[in-house]
């Protein structure tokens, strides 16, 4: 199984055209191509995602990091409390619901307010929950490429990077993560919701990286 996931900010991308914030629902796949299955229904969401983090200069510019920042605070709230509201089977004891707590310290050393959380998502059942932390857990490969291009723009604030420095550092939890998704016992209807939790989440990120955008073009 080939490591690619959903990595935020693996690459420059063309921006998509405005409104795209859904995909067609996906077929059952194999457990062998759960992944592949997985990359192929979100590919529209996520490029949209990194073409707004592109668009707000998550890594060219500081006000951009800090924007950045405020958007995956508002996805990981949503995301988080949905899972908190169920645990996906055999979910490994090593992982907790850490991100948005790292955010809001990060947010916290750079004198930034926390924004709101995004809308609601369902994380019924483990196919849906298992969906959302394939977006979740995707991330960490994206930290390792974001991390040291922040760290590039000389942030003067101390400890702003925690949240990205968690990710980079456990070089293990995404094939961790393909293990766990690709032994996972789902009957059928559990199978379609794992595609369409993992659709969901994206959509919750591209709906925070909007959100930021907006205020960001209001605010100057």
């Amino acid at each position: 199984m080939s490591d690619a996931g959903p990595g935020w900010l693996s690459s420059p991308t063309a921006f998509p055209p405005d409104g795209l914030t859904s995909s067609p629902q996906p077929p059952v796949a194999p457990a062998s191509d759960r992944h592949g299955l997985l990359r192929r229904a979100t590919a529209p969401l996520h490029a949209r995602a990194e073409a707004l983090a592109d668009a707000l200069g998550a890594r060219t510019r500081q006000a951009g990091y800090r924007r950045f920042l405020r958007a995956m605070y508002r996805f990981h709230r949503a995301a988080e409390s949905a899972l908190a509201r169920q645990r996906a089977d055999g979910a490994p004891a090593a992982w907790d619901a850490a991100g948005a707590r790292l955010i809001a310290a990060d947010l916290d050393a750079l004198g930034e307010p926390l924004p709101p959380a995004a809308p609601a998502l369902d994380g019924d059942g483990p196919g849906r929950g298992l969906g959302i932390r394939y977006v979740i857990e995707g991330s960490s490969l994206g930290a390792r490429v974001l991390l040291p291009a922040v760290r590039a723009l000389a942030m003067p604030e101390a400890g702003a990077t925690r949240f990205l420095a968690a990710h980079a550092a456990d070089a293990g939890r995404w094939r961790r993560f393909q293990a766990l998704l690709r032994d996972a016992d789902l009957d059928t209807t559990q199978e379609r919701l794992l595609a369409i939790g993992a659709v969901d989440a994206f959509g919750s990120v591209v709906h925070s990286l909007e959100e930021e955008r907006r205020e960001a073009m209001r605010h100057g």
